[in-house]
């Protein structure tokens, strides 16, 4: 509902995304991305999806990540 500011690098820290995403826009990790990961101030207001399925929230609401693994494993079981 509210704009959200993310960072989306991959596993050599070359940026893929940096910016502030409008309410209901899409970021989708290009295919091949060798250890993606995501910073956020707002981890609340990112849906995560793998495939058709939305994976845990990053951490709790209000609380930065910083560099949280978008690896399809990690992001469904919670793993940082």
């Amino acid at each position: 509902t509210e704009p959200l500011w993310m960072a989306v690098k991959d596993g050599s820290g070359a940026s893929l995304f940096a910016g502030i995403l409008k309410p209901g826009t899409d970021f989708t990790v290009p295919q091949g991305t060798v250890a993606p990961t995501v910073s956020t101030a707002r981890p609340e207001a990112l849906k995560i999806m793998v495939g058709t399925t939305q994976a845990p929230p990053l951490g709790p609401p209000g609380r930065e990540v910083r560099d949280a693994s978008l690896q399809c494993d990690n992001t469904m079981f919670g793993d940082p």
